[in-house]
């Protein structure tokens, strides 16, 4: 019975740090394996604000996953709060953000998608956010078909 319970506690304990294992553990992992894999797809999990700490990250994460992998592709996926400083209307209050997606899309080759679902129950319609982001109907299955295609997930959350 005592052995049981160790084994049940061990493997709750494995899939609970596989499950929560921070951002930076993960991407090291990818940058250490002999493997590339097909992509990476990041799922920002923040509020409106937190492009601001998630896109520098994603920015050294891409800069490190393709200085190891050249050809890996990336996707980004915004579905709640933090999609609407996104808005082209607030190019101007959140200049960094909008810089760094656009350079992400530009110059990195990554594709950066906003859920329309979020969006449309936020009261904002796919045609306020700008050109270069791609507007999915659904965020999380956007995400789930990354994953289908053999994406990693990464969730970026503080």
């Amino acid at each position: 019975m005592k052995r049981l319970m160790y084994f049940s506690f061990v493997c709750l304990w494995l899939l609970n740090t596989s499950v929560y294992a921070s951002s930076d553990a993960q991407v090291a992992k990818i940058v250490s394996s002999k493997t590339m894999p097909v992509g990476v797809v990041f799922e920002i999990v923040a509020a409106e604000d937190g492009l601001n700490w998630a896109l520098p990250k994603i920015k050294r994460y891409v800069k490190a996953l393709r200085k190891k992998y050249p050809k890996i592709k990336i996707a980004v996926v915004s579905h709640g709060k933090e999609l609407f400083a996104l808005q082209e209307k607030h190019t101007k209050k959140y200049q960094q953000i909008h810089s760094l997606t656009k350079g992400l899309v530009a110059n990195d080759n990554v594709t950066v998608h906003v859920c329309e679902t979020y969006a449309r129950n936020s009261g904002i319609e796919p045609e306020a956010f700008p050109k270069h982001i791609s507007i999915s109907t659904q965020g999380p299955t956007e995400i789930k078909n990354y994953q289908e295609f053999g994406y990693i997930k990464i969730i970026l959350t503080k």
